[in-house]
């Protein structure tokens, strides 16, 4: 089967009602995510410049190790960026027909409210995030439905990336080989709902509630 006959119809997303709408990665959210990337740069060209370092130098049996690690760094370095990038970029709308996850390099992923299955039990980052970035179980935890905007406003904060499973593989949507490579790196086969959306807790709340009409 074809990318092209794979890919679900587009779906008519209505106006935001209630608390249905867009919920754009907030202020604080981007600027973490854009000073995470500025490290995984920072890191990259560390790791660059010492494998020069060592090439230049001559390669000892010791250094054939620290030479692999750097070209490793250098490997995985730009898939990391991309998903901070795409993080950073993250906007995710939805209405009474369905949800929409949409973020850089073209990718809006739209699905009926049917089609998405509900949270995962854990939440974490992705594999090469947490490759960079180190990950802590203690912040894998069930996400909590909000059930009114009060309890969203004293509810704590959720400092991880909360995974929403869908029932039909997001990258199917994706035409671009590379885009869809690249968002599989860092998401698999769910929509990433991260802890600096703007008024995450009521996106929570209003898929919980959408969903559960919907099973």
């Amino acid at each position: 089967m074809s990318d092209q006959q794979a890919i679900p119809q587009a779906l008519a997303i209505d106006d935001a009602s209630g608390v249905n709408g867009s919920f754009p990665m907030s202020r604080e959210g981007r600027r973490q995510a854009i000073v995470l990337l500025l490290g995984v740069v920072s890191l990259a060209i560390f790791a660059l410049w010492s494998l020069v370092s060592i090439l230049q130098d001559g390669v000892s049996d010791v250094e054939w190790v620290t030479g692999a690690f750097m070209l490793a760094i250098l490997l995985v370095s730009p898939l990391v960026a991309w998903t901070l990038l795409e993080e950073a970029n993250t906007v995710v709308i939805t209405s009474d027909n369905g949800l929409t996850y949409s973020t850089l390099g073209g990718v809006s992923l739209q699905y009926k409210w049917p089609d998405v299955a509900g949270f995962r039990s854990k939440q974490s980052k992705s594999k090469l995030a947490r490759f960079f970035l180190g990950d802590d179980d203690a912040l894998q935890e069930e996400a909590a439905p909000v059930t009114s905007e009060g309890d969203a406003e004293n509810s704590a904060e959720s400092p991880s990336t909360l995974l929403l499973s869908v029932r039909t593989d997001p990258a199917l949507q994706l035409k671009n080989s590379l885009v869809r490579f690249l968002h599989k790196q860092a998401y698999g086969d769910t929509i990433p709902l991260h802890s600096g959306l703007a008024n995450r807790d009521l996106l929570i709340n209003n898929i919980n509630k959408n969903t559960a009409a919907n099973s």
